[in-house]
């Protein structure tokens, strides 16, 4: 099974079999994804392109670089912020391997939801 969505960003093709689920995105260069936390690990391929990931530390935000045949792994409960500085291939899925319950992450989630509203003017 397989979904399909679409926005000002790019496009998230999730996949779905035998109860778990991957998602292979392609995301624009200067665009935003995430801004949430879930309970279970994260996992990130880069396939192409150039990206970084934000984690909030003790003292402000750490900015992690991301390239081509990159795999970042978020940890749980981390709230975490992509931001895609090239067009980028990326394919994700989680530690149990099921869906994750999602968790929005406000100071990060609010600037993906500016720049969405920005981009659609």
């Amino acid at each position: 099974m397989s979904d399909l969505y679409e926005d000002a960003r790019g496009v998230i093709q999730t996949v779905r079999l035998r109860g778990k689920r991957v998602n292979i995105l392609f995301s624009k260069a200067g665009t935003y994804r995430s801004g949430d936390k879930h309970p279970v690990i994260q996992h990130d391929i880069i396939i192409s392109g150039k990206a970084w990931v934000q984690y909030p530390i003790a003292d402000g935000n750490h900015r992690f670089p991301l390239f081509a045949g990159y795999l970042c792994q978020v940890p749980a409960h981390v709230p975490h912020l992509f931001h895609f500085d090239e067009d980028t291939l990326m394919v994700e899925w989680w530690g149990e391997g099921e869906e994750p319950q999602v968790e929005y992450y406000p100071p990060y989630r609010d600037v993906v939801e500016r720049h969405l509203r920005e981009m659609k003017g």
